[in-house]
């Protein structure tokens, strides 16, 4: 008996220790004192391990994932909340693994994949029906946009929040959130007033005054529902006071909502210039927030972790998955690329275009067949690589990214081959998986193929060669199975000319080859283009745009679009953004050029002749200067030009 009373003793002092790190913890990362969290984060970690203390574990992992999410690692804030889940998920612990599956689908909400999140908080809400859940439900049908159902969790968070009133002080953080949620409800069902009363309550909690991020959000909720009240001058101050909040303390998710909201508030004035301004700002701070390189991490941890925690959840007979997830797996995580990255649809408007979806058709069968795919930037290489791989959406295989020019070259081959354990210093005690590891049975596409280290060159070529790879620290054999699509926006046998690129290599990758031309050089497809962006665009955001005037059609041809496709769907959705009219008019196309009348696009270039300065060597450089700016300094683009090699322009720039 005494024996058992010492246990029980050890366990509470555990639990106690514990406690107090986490509310050390949660205070640093409060104050966005993010080190200082993480240190304590670890401290609970190494200690609930010792003690076999699951949810110390998964409270561990919790503080971490927050960490990473602040600092836009959504790849490594999803690692930690799945790590978190595995700790527990086999315990008899229903509040933790309720709250480990809030904290998942906390993450994919932050990452726009709405019906993944509402998955998961669905699941902790069928353990334990807590306020927090309710409001994190709420908030995604929100954005989603189905006001009914937003207002349902909403409503029913905010009343029982009401009713423990008494513990208020504890919870005034979750109660700011759900009366900041619940506000637009009532903005978007034209209750204004409401809206402002539910905000008021949140002036009076005391998480305004110890967490700057709520305190910029409610501002900018403020700001908000002043517009829609048409006090603009109350309004201009709050948002100001919410931007310069999340720019003091770098809270991006904050702030680029913030700058959405005083775009619409400039536009409710019609100050439509300032309007613009802040829109880009706002997509300046999103492209930050789901970068390229995350967006594909996050789709590989997202695959692996939800194979494992399904297997989990079988085991533990919590809740069985029926075989319609399996199959809308792949549809689930497209979407997810899809939102978080912008990646969407290519329209087949010309020959050219049918041509290369015939190619696409044939590389698609042959896995054995290497692709490389050249244009140049904005063309859509990946998404004719994902084409080859997916084809009609059937296909289940893994299919893995790497960008050449986005890693270093001393990480490069860890990444693509993987290493054993105490490879080098600071790697991972079990090891890791390489790229080729994780493509196995798929495809693994190399963006920026061009920049791949020379010195990295003859080991991709004998990985091909062979069929076979090493881990870095390994010497076990691992054989591929792996279909290698790359892709280029540069000239790879000029590359090769000026020894930046080998023509063994070039010519292992080049049995198939998809040439994908510049939109200039497909003018046919413009407006079709145009009008597909336009007609997704207006259903995805509820506008009512329905055509292209002629003098806009007119515009949109002659325009040079030196960012391809992609420069063409961003400024439809821009425009569609900004106005809500049924027909795309010239003037929505001002902020293109700043004055539609004087422009010409005849791709001529005019050089002025100096008799006192003539000399062919000055004539060369005044020819290159004017290049460059129509380029807007692109170097590749204006050796391209001019069918010169880069080095040459490189020099005259000097």
């Amino acid at each position: 008996m005494d024996t058992e009373n010492n246990q029980i003793m050890k366990l509470d002092e555990v639990k106690n220790k514990i406690n107090l790190m986490i509310k050390k913890g949660w205070e640093e990362y409060r104050k966005y004192e993010l080190h200082t969290a993480r240190e304590f984060g670890k401290q609970i970690l190494e200690i609930s391990i010792l003690n076999n203390y699951a949810r110390g574990q998964m409270i561990a992992y919790y503080l971490f994932g927050l960490i990473n999410a602040s600092l836009n690692r959504f790849d490594l804030a999803l690692d930690d909340y799945f790590e978190g889940l595995r700790s527990v998920i086999n315990s008899d612990d229903s509040d933790s693994i309720s709250m480990a599956y809030e904290n998942v689908g906390r993450c994919y909400g932050q990452l726009e994949d709405y019906d993944k999140s509402i998955e998961f908080f669905k699941k902790s809400l069928a353990l334990k029906r807590s306020l927090s859940v309710c409001n994190n439900i709420g908030e995604c049908y929100l954005r989603m946009n189905q006001l009914d159902l937003a207002y349902e969790y909403l409503h029913e968070a905010y009343s029982q929040s009401k009713i423990k009133a008494q513990d208020r002080d504890h919870k005034s953080f979750l109660f700011s959130d759900i009366c900041m949620n619940l506000s637009q409800v009532y903005i978007r069902r034209k209750e204004s007033e409401r809206a402002l009363l539910i905000l008021q309550e949140v002036m009076e909690q005391d998480a305004i005054k110890k967490d700057m991020k709520i305190k910029s959000a409610l501002f900018s909720a403020m700001g908000v529902t002043y517009t829609h009240l048409k006090q603009y001058s109350i309004a201009d101050k709050y948002f100001k006071q919410a931007i310069s909040i999340a720019i003091q303390f770098d809270a991006k998710e904050v702030l680029y909502e913030s700058y959405r909201n005083y775009s619409h508030y400039f536009q409710q004035l019609g100050d439509y210039a300032e309007a613009v301004k802040q829109n880009d700002k706002y997509l300046e701070i999103r492209s930050v927030l789901f970068s390229k390189e995350i967006t594909n991490k996050v789709l590989v941890l997202s695959e692996h972790f939800s194979k494992e925690i399904k297997e989990l959840e079988t085991r533990q007979m919590e809740i069985k998955q029926s075989n319609l997830e399996i199959e809308n797996k792949l549809k689930q995580l497209q979407a997810i690329y899809a939102r978080v990255n912008g990646i969407g649809q290519v329209g087949i408007f010309s020959e050219k275009m049918k041509n290369i979806m015939k190619m696409v058709d044939f590389f698609h069968y042959d896995r054995n067949v290497p692709v490389i795919i050249e244009g140049d930037s904005g063309t859509g290489k990946e998404i004719i690589a994902r084409m080859i791989h997916f084809n009609k959406s059937e296909e289940t295989r893994p299919f893995i990214t790497l960008n050449c020019s986005a890693i270093s070259a001393t990480l490069f081959e860890s990444e693509l081959f993987g290493y054993e354990d105490g490879a080098f210093t600071g790697a991972n005690e079990k090891g890791r998986q390489g790229k080729f590891e994780l493509a196995q049975g798929g495809t693994l596409f190399l963006d920026e193929i061009s920049d791949l280290p020379l010195e990295l060159q003859p080991k991709l070529l004998r990985a091909l060669q062979q069929r076979e790879i090493y881990r870095v620290g390994g010497n076990v054999s691992i054989k591929l199975d792996v279909r290698i699509i790359t892709a280029t926006n540069k000239d790879l046998r000029q590359e090769i000319i000026n020894k930046r690129f080998r023509n063994d290599l070039y010519y292992r990758l080049n049995t198939g080859h998809i040439f994908i031309p510049r939109l200039q050089d497909r003018k046919e497809e413009i407006i079709p283009l145009a009008q597909m962006f336009l007609h997704n665009f207006s259903k995805e955001k509820r506008k009512h745009f329905q055509y292209i005037e002629p003098e806009a059609v007119e515009f949109l041809r002659r325009f040079p679009w030196q960012g391809n496709v992609r420069e063409l769907r961003n400024t439809i959705e821009r425009i569609v953004l900004l106005y809500d009219d049924e027909i795309l008019r010239r003037e929505h196309l001002n902020f293109l050029t700043g004055n539609i009348d004087k422009v010409t696009f005849d791709g001529s270039i005019q050089v002025d002749f100096d008799d006192k300065d003539s000399t062919l060597a000055n004539i060369e450089a005044r020819v290159i200067y004017k290049t460059l700016n129509k380029f807007e300094g692109n170097i590749t683009q204006t050796a391209k030009y001019l069918s010169t090699s880069r080095n040459r322009i490189y020099k005259r720039k000097l």
